[in-house]
């Protein structure tokens, strides 16, 4: 028998030499205090808290605390970490029941994220086996494309690990490969930043990497190097550089030219490379009058090009717009795999430009009145990013529409729609 609530807690210390509390001793402890269950203790943490981050693997105790106080499920610290959060993060793995037993007892927390932005994905990307990022896909499968607060993908933190658990990465990218084709803050792709921390343990995720996007071999990064050169320059293993030049054999013949200064470009980049505020018109110009199909080609999220130039933060990105709208004028109303026109990404960017916003709307006037697959429209994420103008032009082509505010997220958490620092593509 515990004399009091704070006994319990100290003995849920990882330093403690005695253990962990009994769960009888426990139980008839709470039986006859109520109260001291729902005792909050340093840092904001539950006693449900403290045990999933030291004794995750004891399910027993962990039960009753939640039957003790259920409210502490979703109850968060001072890091902004409820218990699913702790549990993803503990010491120990935590077993796929466990995380079921949390999810079960509180749904709605798999929806929400620690104070760093992260989702109980991110934190099991980097920290679980396959089976519980499998459940946490499946639950919930839009989060594979949410960013951190630190520009981060579920998929970055599992290819951030010493061991990096290919099982996992390829989970992740089986939903969300395009985070292959996206930049961090510093202009380097996943491949890129994998390749730096030349280790031979991965030789297997660099092969995946390279089966996933092979088109990433072809993007040179501010130092204008593609992979293959970042990886021969460190000595990279024979079995990394094998798998870089079997996936773009012509590049051994093509690495002397391949790199560009001031006006010299390869004719080659990738779509989410539009999004960075070095897109000019005149390499743009030039990619397509080489690659002219690409246009209408989309990727793996349905998306083509237009859907990322809208979003650029280039000086030239209403020219840019104009460029593909006159080649492709079908792309405009080209939705991808959420339903999202071009259109609904401008709507959703604060502070597009208002010449590109009108030549959108005069390409495919119809797109106004365009439902993604939550039922919104392009007004809705305007009045979220806070874009004047979207809602009187709305009213001004279709004056019979519903305006429905209800329908105005709080938020928007996209792939695409970051900040990318000036990037030589």
């Amino acid at each position: 028998m515990y004399q009091d609530e704070y006994q319990v807690y100290e003995l849920l210390d990882r330093w403690n030499s005695l253990g962990p509390p009994k769960p009888d001793g426990v139980s008839t402890f709470f039986a006859q205090n109520p109260s001291a269950a729902k005792r909050v203790f340093a840092h904001g943490q539950t006693l449900l808290h403290k045990c999933l981050q030291h004794y995750s693997n004891h399910t027993d105790l962990v039960e009753i605390f939640i039957e003790s106080f259920p409210e502490s499920l979703c109850m968060e610290d001072t890091e902004g970490y409820m218990p699913i959060h702790r549990a993803l993060t503990a010491e120990k793995k935590p077993d796929l029941h466990l995380v079921k037993l949390l999810i079960l007892k509180a749904p709605e927390t798999i929806l929400d994220s620690t104070k760093a932005g992260e989702f109980p994905l991110h934190l099991a990307s980097r920290n679980c086996d396959a089976s519980v990022v499998k459940f946490l896909l499946e639950s919930f499968p839009d989060v594979v494309q949410y960013r951190d607060g630190d520009n981060k993908f579920p998929v970055d933190h599992a290819l951030e690990q010493h061991d990096v658990d290919l099982e996992v990465v390829n989970l992740l990218l089986e939903k969300h490969s395009v985070s292959l084709t996206l930049l961090d803050d510093t202009g380097h792709l996943p491949l890129h930043r994998l390749l730096k921390r030349n280790n031979r343990r991965l030789d297997a995720v660099v092969n995946a990497l390279t089966e996933w996007c092979p088109v990433a071999l072809r993007f040179q990064d501010s130092y204008g190097q593609t992979p293959l050169l970042q990886a021969c320059s460190q000595n990279n293993t024979l079995s990394q550089i094998y798998s870089l030049v079997r996936s773009w054999p012509e590049q051994v013949t093509t690495q002397a030219t391949v790199n560009f200064y001031e006006t010299d470009f390869n004719r080659e980049l990738l779509p989410s490379a539009l999004i960075s505020k070095s897109a000019v018109l005149d390499r743009v110009s030039q990619w397509i009058e080489v690659r002219p199909d690409v246009l209408l080609a989309p990727d793996s999220q349905g998306r083509l090009p237009l859907h990322y130039a809208v979003v650029s933060q280039s000086r030239e990105a209403a020219r840019i717009v104009q460029l593909f709208l006159d080649e492709a004028p079908a792309s405009a109303s080209t939705e991808d795999e959420y339903g999202r026109l071009p259109l609904h990404y401008a709507a959703a960017t604060p502070g597009c430009k208002g010449s590109l916003v009108n030549a959108l709307i005069d390409s495919y006037p119809k797109g106004l009145e365009h439902a993604d697959q939550t039922g919104r429209l392009p007004w809705h994420y305007a009045e979220c990013a806070r874009n004047d103008g979207f809602f009187d032009r709305t009213l001004e082509l279709y004056p019979t529409m519903d305006t429905d505010l209800d329908y105005v997220p709080d938020e928007i958490r996209w792939d695409i729609m970051q900040v990318i620092p000036d990037n030589m593509y």
